[in-house]
């Protein structure tokens, strides 16, 4: 499975009800559904970019589509999934220097 087709599924594997379990999934995730499946359409639109610059051998463009996948990646994870502790640790060192 890509990256984009797993974008466009990725709502799907957690449906209403499904949280409480022992997973890293945030209650954020059903409390704003449609902001999380926002978020993975823009993941799956930055993911289809990197296949649209790589069609065209444009290295700079598949450089900067592939930095926007990280981004998408990144910010879902940081609003949808719950923080451990070594990633609060690194969170806090990072604003308190």
């Amino acid at each position: 499975m890509s990256l984009a087709e797993w974008a466009a599924v990725m709502p799907e594997y957690f449906p209403e009800g499904s949280g409480g379990g022992v997973s890293d999934a945030s209650a954020k995730i059903w409390e704003d559904f449609d902001g999380f499946k926002e978020a993975a359409k823009k993941f799956e639109v930055a993911a289809l970019s990197v296949v649209e610059a790589a069609n065209l051998s444009d290295i700079d463009a598949i450089m900067a589509a592939a930095s926007t996948v990280g981004d998408k990646c990144k910010s879902c994870h940081r609003k949808f999934k719950k923080l451990i502790f070594w990633q609060n640790l690194k969170y806090f060192k990072l604003n308190l220097v």
